[in-house]
């Protein structure tokens, strides 16, 4: 058989999901997070972040009964890290979920869920969105849903007041030219994606301050669009189909779309044999012998030729010393 080039699996698609399934709980009611991915190849490792700040390792998170202390953001980061030796890291950060405790009226809210989507093809590089914080000054986010971003996607970038203070007459601009002007609409829809959609987002308008207005402007962030990566090929060196013992061959792997960074694995008869996009197989003769399968075929036919050129031998010395009896 052939061999076959098999790209990794990158994480993609990180949610939570609270357990009890309820958008409410009562302070000093259990809650526990759990953190899931749609795909990616194992191990995948996850890390709960509470406000920003690393907080637990595990899919599942106890957070016992629940106070005020617990209030705040929570969000979980998924991370594999494939190719050889682990070169390459991947992660996919999952959206907001919001945990608000107050005494007499606790709640739980989550983050709106990006739509359903087919997950993205093997190798697809994955890149991770991460929702725009405030920095100093700074009164206005623009946030974009944390997901894996390719071409013919739909991506809405959301701007928001700072603890849902009022805005109006937003702006969006995508590297410093201006793509959208509404006195009312605080969104920006992107669809179907493509390449040209890359690069940095900021919103701009009129945020009110307690009795006054100000004009701000949120802090920058990336969209990142990718190309599904597509259409695995192997391009055998010498192009020939034939090669004669002791030739060395080379079997190069290559896909014809798809963003880098991709990593290729080997495959022989169904075992992976090695990593990267060359693969080198050296004295194919050899590469045959090294099957045990074959390997026990090799040593039988050797035995055979060496029982059969014994038998010549023999008959041979037979024939002559018969002969030599006639002679006298």
């Amino acid at each position: 058989a052939s061999p076959v080039c098999v790209p990794t699996v990158p994480v993609a698609n990180a949610t939570i999901t609270p357990g009890p399934l309820s958008h409410q709980v009562h302070t000093g009611d259990p809650l526990t997070l759990r953190c899931s991915v749609q795909v990616g190849s194992a191990p995948v490792t996850f890390t709960w972040l509470h406000n920003g700040q690393e907080l637990a390792q595990g899919p599942v998170l106890e957070l016992g009964h629940v106070d005020v202390g617990h209030s705040g953001t929570y969000q979980c980061m998924a991370t594999n890290e494939l190719g050889q030796d682990g070169h390459r890291v991947f992660r996919a950060l999952s959206p907001e979920l919001a945990l608000e405790v107050t005494p007499g009226s606790p709640r739980v809210t989550a983050a709106r869920k990006p739509q359903d989507r087919t997950p993205p093809e093997e190798g697809a590089v994955l890149d991770p969105h991460v929702v725009g914080t405030e920095r100093a000054g700074v009164r206005l986010v623009l946030e974009v849903l944390v997901w894996p971003l390719l071409e013919g996607d739909t991506v809405t970038l959301r701007c928001r007041g700072w603890q849902n203070m009022s805005v109006t007459q937003m702006q969006f601009y995508h590297e410093n030219e201006e793509v959208s002007r509404s006195p009312n609409r605080t969104e920006l829809s992107l669809s179907p994606l493509q390449l040209k959609n890359s690069g940095q987002y900021r919103c701009r308008g009129w945020l009110k301050t307690g009795e006054s207005w100000q004009w701000q402007q949120s802090a920058p962030v990336n969209v990142t669009v990718h190309v599904p990566m597509a259409n695995a090929t192997i391009t055998p060196d010498p192009l020939s189909h034939q090669v004669h013992t002791g030739d060395p061959v080379t079997l190069h792997c290559s896909v014809q779309v798809g963003s880098a960074p991709v990593t290729f694995t080997w495959l022989h008869n169904g075992q992976e044999v090695a990593q990267g996009p060359v693969l080198e197989l050296g004295d194919p003769m050899w590469d045959i012998v090294q099957s045990p399968t074959v390997a026990a075929g090799v040593v039988g036919s050797l035995l055979f030729l060496a029982l059969l050129m014994g038998i010549i031998v023999a008959f041979y010395w037979w024939h002559r010393r018969d002969a030599r009896k006639h002679q006298k």
